[in-house]
């Protein structure tokens, strides 16, 4: 199982959502990368190489972009 930390960044990126927003982006964060976030899905897959993010997890119109450290 994974540990799931959402940057600074991404707290305040959130609070630009009304609540009922937030609490759908975060309850579906935690139930598709607690277990298995490298595992390519219809709404979760490897982006190419970038700076922002190694994955992409596609939540109806929204994106969260996160990597994941292994060796934690």
């Amino acid at each position: 199982m994974y540990e799931i930390e959402f940057t600074p960044e991404a707290i305040e990126d959130l609070k630009s959502f009304r609540k009922f927003e937030q609490q759908i982006i975060i309850s579906n964060i935690e139930t598709q990368l607690k277990h298995e976030p490298t595992v390519e899905t219809q709404n979760r897959f490897q982006m190419r190489p970038n700076d922002v993010a190694e994955w992409e997890l596609r939540i109806g119109k929204y994106r969260v972009f996160y990597k994941v450290e292994r060796d934690v």
